[in-house]
């Protein structure tokens, strides 16, 4: 099921519309947004769990998004046939609560998990330059 488009969102980057995001008819999907595990394709045996798109954006290749700070079982079990070994969870600032909510809903799937702070921002808004160095250390510096 991998480099199928299966569904999608939509997003308002003005500011000025209600919903700020927007999804399709269930019907006109293959699997629904809320299941999906966006940017998985990119995954080999290790990646960083972020938040949303636009931090995936940000961050590149080996990031995937949950679609928010959840799970369902169906990203859950998506998430262990993915053959995934190590994941670092790095949502936005002050959500290290949730992180760790996550990390132990997959500690049943990956064997190694660890959650990941910034001090403020979100993963969306840092430098390219951070981004890299901060991808780089979650990765492949421990």
């Amino acid at each position: 099921m991998f480099n199928e488009l299966v569904s999608y969102t939509a997003r308002d980057f003005t500011g000025k519309r209600e919903p700020k995001y927007k999804h399709p008819f269930l019907e006109a999907t293959i699997i629904p947004p809320s299941s999906c595990i966006y940017n998985i394709d990119t995954v080999k045996d290790k990646c960083i769990i972020l938040e949303g798109g636009t931090d995936v954006w940000r961050m590149g290749d080996e990031t995937i998004s949950l679609q928010g700070i959840e799970t369902t079982k169906e990203q859950v079990r998506y998430l262990s046939e993915a053959g995934i070994k190590k994941a670092v969870i790095m949502f936005d600032s002050g959500k290290d609560d949730k992180a760790r909510k996550l990390g132990y809903a997959l500690s049943s799937v990956i064997p190694e998990i660890k959650i990941a702070s910034l001090d403020s921002g979100d993963p969306g808004e840092l430098s390219e330059e951070d981004a890299i160095k901060i991808k780089h250390e979650l990765l492949y510096s421990y």
